[in-house]
């Protein structure tokens, strides 16, 4: 749940609006987490309902969100609310739930199923996180069944670029797991892995 972390408070860093210096606050529990922004949504986005629907972005603050372009943490403008959908759809969560009023946004992330059964003694971190990490690997196995490129394996699942690279491909190669199509190139920009 870090990268849902990451991309949330990503989305409250880039709406927010910084002239009235109130700090985004985070509440964490063990069960949900609150991030209350005073930052502003156009009008016709009014609703959790409509910001998981198709709409135009107008970021608040659209130099900082060319820096969380720039880094990789915003793929394409207006995906921040389809990228949250696809982790809360990939982790089995319930999506956020929002309150816009004209003092703010307040964002209610409540944890997912695996979270609560860890939470209350059903099943062991320790294996839920083995479980969670051959998850993501037998995923990017799968989804690697064509050539992919590195960009295109993190956008898919939403890791980020030196943890993607660190954590999974050089061990799959090194396991013989994953191929490069260019392996005699391993830095090149045209590099692809591809599993069989």
């Amino acid at each position: 749940m870090h990268f849902m972390k990451i991309r949330k408070n990503g989305l409250a860093i880039v709406h927010k609006d910084y002239s009235s210096c109130n700090p985004i606050q985070i509440s964490i529990y063990e069960d949900k987490m609150y991030i209350w922004n005073d930052g502003e949504m156009p009008a016709n986005l009014s609703s959790t309902e409509k910001l998981f629907k198709k709409h135009s972005s107008k970021p608040f603050n659209p130099k900082l969100a060319e820096v969380f372009f720039k880094s990789g943490m915003i793929e394409a403008w207006g995906r921040g609310f389809d990228k949250i959908k696809e982790a809360c759809e990939k982790y089995d969560a319930p999506l956020p739930e929002y309150d816009i009023n004209e003092n703010g946004i307040m964002v209610l992330c409540k944890a997912c199923d695996r979270h609560l059964r860890i939470l209350y003694g059903e099943i062991h971190p320790v294996q839920s996180e083995q479980d969670g990490e051959q998850d993501m690997i037998n995923a990017i196995l799968a989804y690697c069944k064509e050539p992919r490129s590195a960009k295109e394996i993190q956008q898919q699942f939403g890791i980020e670029r030196l943890y993607l690279r660190r954590h999974y491909l050089d061990r799959l190669i090194k396991s013989g797991k994953l191929k490069m199509t260019l392996p005699e190139k391993p830095t090149s920009r045209n590099q692809k892995y591809f599993s069989f």
